[in-house]
């Protein structure tokens, strides 16, 4: 491949705002991207010379090796439309308070845009701290310089699709409908010949092809689908110490019973000294064997729409603390929570319900025998695994038995799922149980869990949140003695239901919540998304103007995206360190 074609201009997604339907971002960038940051009050300064010719021979190595073995084109990503599975032009950051790294958009600081919006303030999703992220240290209240950075840089392979046939969920890179001048890359979700409805932040699919028309069934994402898509709500790893000390609740507490729970709670300090944040840990010697004690998770969160995060300590008013009543979690992005402005919040999603949910936890058996059990609660419905401590045992059940398990036909098949696993004694472990897509999946110490059948399970109306929804997720002890170093709570990516009209308002879809919306595809036309959906100007949103189309025709595919081979650099560790950790196949 000659070096005009890693250089090819690429537009990624232009992101938009259900607000105001106008793009976030118009850039073409080249496959090496800009290497710069914004610095009020306007100017962009590129790094040192030395850093972008050691970028670049770096890349050059990775390009040459992988083009050996595919033909491939590499591209950069400008926007969020697709965060947080591919990064555009962003913040890394560190929260102050709760130290937990996340990112946050600053397409609007592309210099394309006329004029280029300098990103001054961030929302931790986690703590809902609102922080400067000013690039001009002197000006930051944090005392830093919040560097803003190119996007992710991706492969895409051009052979993929003339090989095999593009799959749902694929991540796939095509000239836009509207403009073949512009590249899109968005997330594949309705395949030739089918109807789609987005409905309850799900997508459903039902064939048009036959004379009997079929029924919508939900469009289920692979196990590798699923991980690559979570969202994080909380990490108890990371909590605010002065959120703490102005009583402002904690997440994770034990339930108000009368008889006193055997859970013992306790807090962690940091690995440094003037750290914010306070590590939570539970443990538990259960002398019970007849029935559970549960620690459960509230969504005490200052980052809603009633509560706009919190920026001192002082703005935490006791009283309203001390009566905070816990919210449902919804569909926060911290990535489109930027500000441009020193006033109010861009708030750009945090109103939709979301009730598929994951519990990551990490977790230390002391003793030979006994019971675990995660519970995840949606629309008054508790999805519940139990693990046999002794035998190794793992065992799925929906409502105690009330309700059942499906067969790939979708036809009842069982009211349980069990696998023998390696969780068997005393030990660490770390596992993650999800309840996404209408199916529970199970992953122990990272390796997916097989059980005896398919862990789908029927359509059960779970799309009105219910009272036990306040505490949708629990973990639960019997007859065992075990530690809880960390709680992980994640969300699923939610779809909005919209269509040509990108006007229709939050509130709207928040009054009525079974809104859906259908589009049809013929031959040869696939239907995309983008994961971040109030920030994606997708197929719902493409039909503005007479002629113009909902889908993609197999022409204008260019191919599927690979690999991330190229994020931006961790300079908080050195100049030009590879950030390992977010290189990677594109799941």
């Amino acid at each position: 491949m000659n070096s005009k074609k890693s250089k090819t201009k690429y537009h990624a997604a232009r992101t938009f705002s259900t607000k105001t339907g106008e793009p976030e971002a118009t850039c073409y960038e080249d496959g090496h991207g800009d290497g710069g940051w914004f610095s009020l009050p306007g100017k962009f300064f590129s790094d040192s010379g030395t850093r972008e010719t050691v970028e670049s021979v770096v890349v050059a190595f990775i390009l040459a090796f992988l083009f050996r073995t595919f033909e491939a084109e590499a591209f950069v990503i400008p926007t969020g439309s697709m965060a947080p599975t591919l990064q555009g032009r962003h913040k890394d950051v560190e929260c102050p308070e709760c130290e937990i790294n996340y990112r946050a958009g600053a397409s609007q600081e592309n210099p394309d845009q006329n004029p280029p919006t300098p990103v001054l303030r961030c929302v931790c999703p986690n703590c809902g701290f609102v922080m400067d992220c000013t690039s001009e240290r002197s000006r930051n209240q944090h005392d830093r310089m919040e560097r803003t950075y190119s996007g992710d840089r991706i492969l895409v392979s051009k052979l993929a699709y003339e090989i095999d046939e593009p799959e749902r969920w694929d991540v796939i890179v095509f000239k836009y409908p509207g403009n073949a001048k512009m590249n899109y890359i968005k997330r594949l979700v309705g395949l030739p010949n089918e109807t789609v409805k987005l409905q309850y932040g799900d997508v459903f699919v039902k064939s048009n092809e036959g004379n009997k028309a079929s029924e919508f069934r939900i469009a289920r994402k692979p196990p590798e689908k699923i991980q690559a898509m979570l969202q994080l709500v909380h990490d108890n790893q990371h909590e605010a110490k002065k959120l703490i000390e102005e009583d402002w609740p904690k997440r994770w507490s034990t339930e108000p019973v009368k008889e006193p729970s055997e859970w013992k709670e306790r807090e962690l300090p940091s690995d440094h000294v003037k750290s914010g944040r306070v590590r939570q840990q539970w443990s538990i010697d259960s002398k019970q064997t007849d029935k559970f004690d549960f620690i459960r998770y509230h969504h005490y969160t200052p980052n809603t729409k009633g509560n706009l995060g919190w920026r001192q300590a002082s703005e935490i008013d006791p009283q309203r603390a001390s009566n905070q009543r816990a919210s449902n979690i919804e569909d926060f992005y911290e990535y489109n929570m930027s500000m441009p402005t020193p006033g109010g919040l861009n708030w750009v999603g945090g109103l939709a319900w979301v009730g598929d949910l994951a519990l990551e936890a990490s977790v230390e058996i002391l003793s030979d025998a006994g019971q675990l059990r995660c519970e995840l609660v949606e629309g008054g419905h508790f999805f519940v695994c139990d693990f046999n401590v002794e035998t190794g045992s793992v065992t799925l059940s929906i409502d105690e038995g009330k309700s059942q398990f499906v067969d790939i036909d979708e036809q009842p098949d069982g009211v349980q799922r069990v696998a023998d696993t390696k969780m068997k004694g005393p030990g660490g472990y770390e596992f993650t149980l999800a309840n996404i897509d209408d199916q529970l999946v199970l992953w122990i110490n990272g390796s997916l869990v097989e059980f005896d059948g398919p862990t789908a399970y029927a359509p059960l109306d779970n799309h009105k949140q219910k009272k036990a929804d306040l505490a949708p997720v629990g973990l639960g002890a019997c007859g065992v003695s075990l530690k809880v170093n960390s709680l992980r709570v994640h969300r699923d990516v939610y779809y909005l239901p919209v269509k040509d009209d990108y006007r229709v308002s939050y509130d709207t879809l928040r009054r009525n919540s079974n809104r859906q919306v259908e589009f049809k595809t013929g031959d040869g036309h696939f239907f995309v998304l983008g994961d971040n959906s109030p920030a994606s100007k997708d197929s719902r949103l493409w039909k503005e103007n007479p002629g113009d189309r909902h889908y993609v025709e197999r022409k204008l595919l260019i191919g599927k995206a690979l690999f991330i081979y190229w994020p931006h650099a961790r300079t908080d560790l050195f100049p030009m360190c590879p950030n390992f950790s977010r290189m990677g196949f594109v799941r």
